[in-house]
């Protein structure tokens, strides 16, 4: 892939801290509902090259940019903070270069089609729909503490907790309606 021992790090970093950064990511009352396999979401924590169903997608250099490679964060969505999201993902892909974070088995196909045991051995394990699942894994994550800081985690914590304890009851369409303009301008 041309990746140097530091891309493969700080891809690692980003794919190994994924599942902590959901909420800061896609942590909407709404976010689990796209959240599903076969969604083009991102569901599993891995990553493959052009791979739309991994949470990063790595997009080789080709000959319209023959000078680089991207990753993409596949688990964001329109809930998410820009800038939160951001420093998310610098942090984590930082803390996986210091730390020279292994990048795990690429996964060249759809996770959900592999067999539990082969999902093991890449190290894919589906991300939670659940936004209970994402405010326990963010408020008890001392990476992205270390990363934002507590204030920052602790806000965007309390925040999503009332959105969770004042929507999370309403059926699939009222929700989607009640926050269908949410995040729009």
């Amino acid at each position: 892939h041309g990746l140097t021992p530091e891309g493969m790090a700080a891809i690692g970093g980003v794919v190994s801290g994924v599942a902590e950064a959901l909420l800061i990511f896609a942590g909407s009352v709404v976010s689990g509902q796209r959240m599903r396999p076969g969604n083009w979401a991102g569901a599993y924590t891995c990553w493959g090259t052009e791979n739309r169903e991994a949470a990063v997608r790595f997009l080789p250099r080709t000959l319209g940019n023959p000078h680089g490679a991207n990753a993409e964060v596949k688990v964001i969505d329109p809930s998410a903070n820009p800038y939160l999201a951001s420093a998310a993902i610098l942090g984590l892909a930082l803390d996986g270069i210091e730390h020279r974070a292994e990048l795990p088995p690429e996964v060249t196909v759809d996770p959900h089609t592999l067999s539990q045991t082969e999902r093991d051995a890449a190290g894919a394990v589906q991300l939670s729909h659940d936004q209970a699942d994402a405010l326990a894994a963010l408020d008890g994550s001392h990476r992205l503490r270390g990363i934002l800081g507590d204030p920052v985690v602790d806000a965007l914590v309390a925040v999503r907790r009332y959105e969770q304890q004042n929507y999370a009851g309403l059926t699939a369409a009222d929700a989607a309606d009640k926050f269908r303009m949410a995040w729009s301008l």
